[in-house]
């Protein structure tokens, strides 16, 4: 049984040649597609020179403190979030992100004045998207002291058992601040 092509029926595609040098005919199918969408939507696309290479990518958060401590390379910039909801005129309501990614559009938005909420589903996004959280909104004094002693004193290198990662250790001799023996080092 011959599997279905992309093209929605069991015949290969016919290949083109165009001047005078074979191209591979999927590539030209989807040339053809992209031609035809562009008709289609001529008249609802508009080019404009306001959007640069820096300010979609993430290179633009790289001069924001908020946004730059961790790259992640797919996350467009927040400057791109702000531009586009003022050129629509956004000034209220509720911006939804179903691929929030780090969080990018839903702090911009936030910093706007606009509610936000996201959906993701990667670990390593909801963790950043919580850390911002906890430093916007939760970090105390104390915690920047907890902070600054970690930093200085590193004492994860003084710690004596090591165990591979995959193993589940008492939770409680982790702790950033308490009674533990672990919290003194």
């Amino acid at each position: 049984m011959k599997a279905r092509s992309l093209f929605g029926h069991d015949d290969d595609p016919p290949e083109v040649k165009v001047a005078e040098t074979t191209q591979n005919p999927y590539l030209v199918v989807i040339d053809e597609q992209s031609a035809n969408c562009e008709a289609r939507y001529q008249g609802k696309l508009l080019q404009t020179d306001t959007l640069s290479r820096s300010l979609v990518s993430f290179q633009a958060n790289k001069e924001r403190p908020f946004y730059r401590w961790f790259k992640y390379k797919e996350a467009f910039s927040a400057g791109l979030v702000e531009h586009l909801l003022s050129e629509c005129g956004v000034t209220g309501g509720t911006l939804f992100d179903p691929f929030a990614g780090i969080g990018t559009a839903l702090f911009a938005a936030g910093e706007m004045g606009l509610r936000s909420e996201g959906i993701e589903l990667l670990p390593i996004g909801q963790q950043v998207i919580k850390t911002k959280q906890l430093i916007d909104a939760d970090l105390k004094a104390s915690d920047i002291k907890v902070f600054t002693r970690w930093l200085n004193d590193r004492p994860w290198h003084d710690f004596p058992d090591e165990h591979p990662i995959t193993k589940l250790r008492n939770r409680s001799r982790y702790r950033l601040g308490g009674n533990s023996d672990a919290s003194k080092n």
